[in-house]
C-alpha cells in the first residue's frame, strides 16, 4: 500500500471515528502533494444524518442498478449471440460489472460513486438516441415502448444519484470538493 493511500486510509477511519473533518483535513494535508485528493476523500464520507435523509432513495438507487446490470446483461446476449452462446455469456459478463460494481458502492454510501452515475446516464442516453435513430423504422411500437421504458429508467437513476448528492455529500460540487467564499473546502 502506497503512502498516500494510507494517508486516506487513516484520515477517512479518523472521521468515521468523530473527528471534525477539518481538523483530519489540516493534520494531513503537509503529507501529500495534492490536498484536493485528500478533500474529495473526506468530502466523500457519509454522514449518518445524512445518510438517513437518503435511505429509501438510495435503496431504490441500488435496486434500479441491479435491474440495469440484468436489462445490460440480456441487451449483450442478444446483441452477441452471433458469436456463440460462450462468447456471448462472457461479453455479457463483463457488461454486468460495471452496473453492479455501482450498486456495490451505493450500498456503501461512497460518494465518489454519485459523481460517475450521472456520466454513466449521459452515455446511456446517447447510446439509446442513437439505437432510435439508426432503428426507429424498424422498432414498432413495441421496441419504443422498450426503448422509452430504459430511457425513463436512465433518467430515474440520473435523477436519483443527483438527488443523493446533493443530499448526503454537500461536500461535493460536480465533480470535486466544494470550497467556500473563502476557497477553503467545505468537507460534507
Amino acid at each position: 500500500m502506497s503512502k498516500k493511500s494510507e494517508i486516506f486510509r487513516q484520515a477517512k477511519e479518523e472521521v468515521l471515528a468523530g473527528k471534525d473533518r477539518h481538523a483530519v483535513f489540516a493534520a494531513y494535508q503537509g503529507q501529500i502533494t495534492r490536498p484536493i485528493q485528500l478533500a474529495m476523500v473526506l468530502s466523500s464520507i457519509a454522514r449518518p444524518e445524512n445518510k438517513a435523509k437518503a435511505h429509501m432513495a438510495n435503496t431504490l438507487l441500488i435496486f434500479l442498478l441491479v435491474i440495469v446490470a440484468v436489462l445490460k446483461t440480456v441487451g449483450l446476449l442478444e446483441t452477441f449471440s452471433y458469436l456463440g452462446l460462450l462468447p456471448a455469456i462472457m461479453i455479457a459478463m463483463v457488461g454486468i460489472v460495471i452496473p453492479m460494481l455501482c450498486a456495490v458502492e451505493a450500498y456503501r454510501w461512497n460518494g465518489q460513486i454519485y459523481m460517475i452515475l450521472p456520466l454513466f446516464c449521459f452515455a446511456a442516453f446517447v447510446q439509446l438516441l442513437r439505437e432510435w435513430l439508426e432503428s426507429r423504422a424498424q422498432l414498432g411500437m413495441m421496441g419504443l415502448v422498450i426503448l422509452g421504458t430504459v430511457f425513463g429508467l436512465f433518467a430515474l437513476v440520473l435523477f436519483l444519484s443527483i438527488y443523493i448528492k446533493k443530499t448526503v455529500f454537500p461536500g461535493i460540487a460536480g465533480l470535486g470538493p466544494k470550497k467556500d467564499a473563502q476557497g477553503q473546502f467545505v468537507l460534507g
